[in-house]
């Protein structure tokens, strides 16, 4: 016996094994090939990335994902929109014809199989040379769509089918269809391992005594073990989430011998690294007891074996087990050889049209010399991830990352703090992460590179868009909107999804459930043609009031600029307000009936004051501490997107102007806030507009003159005028207001992502045609430390960001933090 359980240690030493996580992947769908299935392929749980090339930018495709697992409910069919010749691109056809006939070439073109020639015969126009900057940015961006990427999140135990499809594009070309599956693993695994129960000996043995008169008396034996040693097979659930860690627990059965009787065992079992355990629980074992027709101390006549005195029942029994996972069977005997472990299945190779990239991949080339800067710009692989309430409070998931990230504070030089703007789920905001990541990485400035040092942090917090909206991260292949999607019949379930994801507080009341279904009712009601009653709107008035304020600190940011805030008031007031101001007749174009153009702009403003929320607490903590561990050293860039961009500003601003952080830039990427939000109340009045206040972040801009500033660099806030959401849905304001032209070029409820600052000085530098010496001279004036970024000809819609423009004036803002005072 003592051999073999050496012999046991020894291979359960051995056996210790090191799991590491697999790459993530990504997956290419050609279009050029055949159309046919694309492949399937076996993957990793979390988020993959799907690329489909050699699309034909002039026409439309449709999308379907469906993941087998669930109940299957394919979201809707998503449609990347047909090439526009508007007039503008007519008039450009004059001026390089070479560049422009081949770009109508390949907008005509009705064969993914001639995209790959046509795209190149545009690539051998352009560098031939073309004067006019703007066909040269038409051209790189219709090159830019015979490509497009989307994420897909894959569940363990879940199979993924993405089918992309097009109509006829001639009568020479019928419609195509490619399909890609993905299939991710197991939820776990039985594992099997070898041991011994020890449980408490129940035995009650009996002989035959010898007494007078040639009789015997049935007698207990007084000397019996205390416990039984049982060798034993176990099989233990091990979840796949607990592959990688060192302890792990789950649910275990077994099966054992003793004296040639069975055993069964059921518990709950504790594994070091799989291979050593001990598992907890019951047993039942068959106990010796005396046999029935017997008793203690009857007087019988002959002397009876131990056989016919006794009789086995099975008892349950509390039990200890050591178990250890070996390769074979160890009480197999001497004979017995190590059974090879099962091979893994093999994993489906995907067909030569959905090839597996690498997830991580750079926008343009990066050379050799910037590769040990770039590679700290990954932030599928080196980000820190940090998850916010709707309160402003860490959650409590995200505590060791925050304490990972402020240890490696000290041996950085830069650390970037992203927030995204309106979303629908964190591979949303994590796909707006990894586009920014990967081109801040392609434009890395060459005398930056040698020094720089970063690190990159990305804030999720639950801003969720209303369903007839897109979202800040939406694909070209994306899902229809508005009126498009109510056809499909998706906005029942959208808008159910929508309200608790976007009030996770309210969420947890007792009436939660009775008023999601009424305010679905309400707002589904007007959507197929019935007008609410004024009471009604009063209803969902109130209801949804009652979710904005289970929120934590849901009032706890003031106005931006020159406006209140909208929904502050009581249920009442503002649905006749709203009502009054519908009935005037809108400025604004929406297509929806009035209440979903409701539902919209509540849903906006909630998340705008959640924005300054989450930042003015949680992230203005996070800067603080990074500020604190590092020093002066250490410089912070703050980048937001759309409510991201309020977000920064009050992780900068605080809670007041004496609780100023200090960080080296501010970086607002269209951002759905006040244009007003940095100016003081005397500025506003230039335009016209009443009122004794500074906007919000005013503080920010005076501490610019200071020997202390809140801001060591530069704040730029980018803006255009194809922003519908900042050109339309932010003025929405003066609908219940009635003043929104107050001004005569400046709107009192403008934002700055449609406008810029307004009010402070700011210098003016636009994306069309920069240069670096051009976006480097607007980062250069100290005495103008605000710039405003014009975007109009480049960015095209709220989330368009990914440009080489946008990425070459974020370096300019940290090359000139860089050499900032400090």
């Amino acid at each position: 016996m003592g051999t073999l359980v050496l012999r046991v240690v020894v291979l359960a030493v051995l056996l210790l094994a090191d799991h590491r996580l697999a790459e993530a992947q990504g997956f290419e769908i050609d279009l050029a090939s055949a159309a046919t299935d694309a492949g399937r392929a076996s993957v990793n749980p979390g988020t993959h990335v799907v690329t489909f090339s050699n699309l034909l930018p002039g026409r439309a495709y449709s999308l379907s994902i469906q993941h087998h697992s669930l109940p299957p409910e394919p979201l809707p069919a998503s449609v990347i929109p047909r090439g526009l010749a508007s007039a503008t691109e007519r008039a450009m056809m004059e001026t390089c014809p070479a560049v422009s006939k081949a770009i109508a070439d390949l907008l005509a073109a009705t064969a993914e199989t001639h995209v790959a020639a046509l795209s190149a015969a545009i690539q051998t126009a352009l560098d031939q040379g073309c004067a006019d900057q703007a066909i040269v940015v038409r051209a790189r961006a219709i090159l830019a769509r015979t490509t497009r990427s989307m994420t897909v999140t894959i569940k363990e135990g879940e199979e993924v089918e993405i089918r992309l499809w097009r109509d006829a594009t001639a009568e020479s070309q019928p419609a195509a269809q490619w399909t890609l599956v993905l299939t991710g693993p197991a939820r776990g695994q039985w594992v099997t391992t070898y041991g011994f129960s020890f449980a408490k000996n129940g035995d009650e043995r009996y002989y035959a005594k010898s007494v007078e008169n040639g009789q015997f008396s049935i007698a207990e034996e007084r000397e019996i073990d205390s416990a039984t040693l049982v060798p034993s097979i176990f099989f233990t659930w091990q979840s796949r989430k607990n592959e990688l860690k060192n302890w792990s627990i789950g649910p275990t059965v077994g099966l054992g011998v003793t004296d040639a009787s069975p055993a069964v065992f059921a518990g709950l079992g504790i594994a070091f690294n799989r291979n050593i355990g001990l598992v907890l629980g019951g047993s039942m074992l068959k106990e010796t007891r005396l046999a029935g027709q017997y008793t203690k101390d009857q007087v019988i006549s002959e002397a009876l074996t131990p056989d016919q005195l006794h009789t086995k029942v099975w008892r349950p029994v509390l039990s200890v087990s050591v178990t250890l996972r070996l390769d074979g069977n160890p009480f197999g005997g001497e004979e017995n050889e190590p059974t090879p472990a099962p091979a893994a299945p093999p994993t489906p190779a995907p067909a030569t049209t959905a090839k597996p990239t690498p997830v991580v991949s750079g926008v343009g080339n990066v050379e050799t010399n910037r590769e040990s800067a770039a590679s700290a710009f990954s932030f599928s692989s080196a980000g820190y991830r940090l998850s916010y309430t709707e309160a402003g409070d860490l959650e409590k998931s995200s505590a060791a990352t925050r304490d990972r990230l402020l240890s490696a504070v000290s041996g950085v030089t830069d650390v970037f703090i992203m927030s995204h703007g309106w979303w629908n789920s964190a591979a949303d905001a994590d796909c707006r992460y990894r586009q920014l990541a990967d081109g801040l990485r392609s434009r890395i400035p060459q005398d930056l590179q040698p020094t720089i040092k970063p690190v990159i942090v990305g804030i999720y917090w639950p801003s969720v868009i209303f369903p007839t909206q897109s979202g800040d991260c939406a694909p070209v292949v994306r899902v229809p909107t508005g009126a498009e999607a109510m056809v499909q019949g998706s906005f029942r379930n959208d808008l159910s999804a929508w309200a608790e994801a976007a009030f996770p507080a309210a969420s947890r009341l007792t009436s939660f459930e009775a008023d999601r279904l009424r305010v679905v009712e309400l707002f589904n009601k007007e959507r197929l043609g019935e007008r609410l009653t004024r009471v009604e709107t009063i209803e969902l008035m109130t209801i949804l009031d009652r979710w904005r304020r289970a929120t934590p600190n849901a009032d706890a940011t003031a106005s931006d600029g020159a406006a209140e805030e909208m929904f502050l008031s009581d249920p009442v007031s503002i649905t006749d307000e709203w009502l009054g101001a519908t009935n005037r007749g809108p400025a604004e174009k929406f297509s929806l009936a009035k209440i979903l153009d409701f539902g919209n702009a509540f849903t906006f403003w909630t998340m705008k004051t959640r924005a300054g929320v989450v930042g003015s607490r949680g992230v203005y903590d996070l800067v603080k501490a990074i500020r604190e561990r590092g020093g002066d050293s250490v410089r912070i860039h703050l980048i937001g997107h759309s409510f991201g961009g309020r977000l920064v500003a009050a992780a900068v601003g605080g809670r007041g102007p004496a609780s100023l952080n200090q960080v080296d830039s501010l970086i607002m990427l269209e951002g759905a806030f006040s244009h007003f939000a940095f100016s003081t109340a005397d500025q506003i009045k230039r335009f016209g507009f009443p009122g004794d206040k500074n906007g919000a972040f005013e503080p920010v801009v005076a501490s610019l003159s200071t020997a202390t500033p809140a801001v060591r660099g530069w704040m730029a806030a980018m803006f255009s005028a194809g922003d519908l959401p900042n050109q339309v849905l932010y003025p929405v304001a003066s609908r219940i207001k009635g003043s929104d032209r107050e001004g005569l070029k400046v709107l009192r409820y403008g934002s700055i992502g449609a406008s810029g600052f307004q009010g402070p000085p700011a210098r003016l530098l636009r994306l069309d045609g920069l240069t670096e010496a051009a976006a480097a001279a607007a980062f250069s004036d100290r005495a103008t430390r605000l710039v405003n970024v014009d975007g109009s000809n480049v960015v095209m819609n709220h989330s368009d960001l990914i440009h080489d423009q946008v990425f070459d004036t974020i370096w300019a803002a940290v090359q000139a933090a860089s050499v900032a005072p400090r």
